[in-house]
């Protein structure tokens, strides 16, 4: 196959260990061609890809608690901002400087 791009085809799937147990596997799958371009045979590999779906989970359980945490900052931050924008004439100053001083810390979080 002189000068030409083999095209290799990837997907996901899962094979069976010899006790019967579930393991994700990667099959890459490409076609071997004779000089001519005429397709004489093919090659299919399997990889184990168990670690990297562990990976992939830890990553996704990962961005779903910092998601969380910033949701439960700006639910906290509009608080203190609902009440200060509703019942600014009755907190005094020195209240209304705590509840922006809280806020000003939160958001350097």
């Amino acid at each position: 196959m002189k000068g030409k791009k083999t095209r290799v085809s990837r997907r996901n799937d899962y094979s069976c260990n010899k006790r019967g147990k579930e393991i994700p596997v990667r099959i890459n799958t490409a076609g071997l061609f004779a000089d001519d371009g005429h397709l004489i045979g093919g090659v299919e590999s399997f990889q184990n890809i168990l670690r990297l779906k562990a990976l992939e989970r830890e990553k996704d359980n990962l961005i779903s608690m910092l998601a969380h945490d910033m949701r439960s900052a700006h639910a906290i931050i509009g608080g203190f901002i609902r009440r200060l924008l509703t019942k600014s004439r009755t907190i005094n100053q020195a209240k209304q400087e705590e509840y922006l001083q809280a806020e000003r810390s939160r958001s350097g979080h």
